[in-house]
């Protein structure tokens, strides 16, 4: 079942939705984490948000960050 389908299907209900940021919104190279040069995944971002248009679905990104300066620029990339 696509998840167009479930949000669809599930209006009645609350939806958390959880969504990776490295490799999922973003382009994933292990040896590079330049967030001002990473590609975004258009397709994803794009689905993300009509997901995130629906009354019952709230939508998180997670990310794994080791240094306060990767959260900033994981923050300013998605801004």
């Amino acid at each position: 079942m696509r998840i167009f389908d479930l949000v669809e299907n599930n209006k009645d209900k609350h939806i958390d939705l959880y969504c990776d940021m490295d490799g999922v919104l973003t382009e994933y190279d292990i040896n590079k984490f330049d967030y001002k040069t990473i590609r975004p995944i258009k397709t994803s971002i794009n689905n993300l948000k009509k997901l995130s248009e629906y009354d019952n679905v709230t939508v998180y990104i997670l990310s794994i960050c080791k240094t306060n300066d990767i959260i900033k620029d994981k923050i300013n990339w998605l801004e």
